[in-house]
């Protein structure tokens, strides 16, 4: 996929973060959505850089939702070419 094919958020602001807050199962959907998500709201956040953990596709449902875009490591790091001998 090349980079213009992925999927954007409406309004795009090009602003996105590695979410590292904790695992959504760990810290509550509904603490994310009440705290988290009006503090990225605020800030503009369209992308937010997730993993695949315990909560991870409930999570990714609630930022589509609010108009933001998740977006999982392999998606995020189209520009390498071939992935680093460290990464499994």
């Amino acid at each position: 996929m090349e980079l213009h094919e992925y999927p954007r958020p409406a309004n795009d602001t090009g602003i996105g973060v590695h979410w590292t807050a904790g695992f959504a199962s760990a810290i509550g959907i509904g603490r994310i959505r009440d705290h988290w998500l009006p503090e990225m709201k605020a800030m503009g956040i369209k992308w937010v850089k997730i993993f695949n953990h315990d909560g991870a596709i409930d999570f990714a449902e609630l930022l589509l939702s609010e108009g933001i875009m998740p977006c999982p490591p392999t998606a995020s790091t189209w520009w390498w070419r071939t992935p680093s001998p460290t990464w499994s």
